[in-house]
């Protein structure tokens, strides 16, 4: 069954009128957030090649943002808690390199299983390996 529902032209134009003055207000507000995100591209989708051929590649597509991801190394991750953190730095320089912003990380496991201590220390060079690449999340 399908209906419709008219509306007068006076509704119409009281409508548009309500909107039209609504309109400068919502675009500012608009573009406020919009300064807000950061669009980027993972590594991910190149998890089969080396870690800057990702970062070639999405300099290459016009990206100013980076999510280190996967890659192919010994533990299929661009930086890890076994990453050294001269490693870590070096990422980081690679990304500036190409104009990139690494803006979040995903760095794998942290060894809580092992125990407590051990996920904290894991936890604790994960971080500082992402202060070394200038990671912010």
């Amino acid at each position: 069954m399908q209906s419709t529902h008219l509306i007068s032209r006076r509704e119409m134009l009281e409508r548009t009128l309500i909107v039209g003055a609504c309109a400068p207000h919502l675009a500012s507000a608009l573009s406020r957030v919009a300064g807000r995100w950061r669009i980027g591209c993972y590594t991910r989708p190149w998890a089969q090649h080396e870690y800057r051929v990702a970062l070639d590649e999405i300099a290459k597509a016009g990206y100013k943002y980076v999510g280190l991801m996967t890659t192919k190394s010994l533990s299929n991750l661009v930086i890890s808690v076994d990453t050294a953190p001269e490693e870590a730095r070096r990422v980081g320089e690679e990304c500036s390199k190409r104009s990139l912003s690494p803006a979040s990380l995903y760095g794998g496991d942290i060894p809580v299983a092992k125990s407590l201590e051990a996920g904290i220390q894991g936890m604790t060079r994960l971080i500082d390996n992402c202060v070394a690449a200038g990671v912010g999340n």
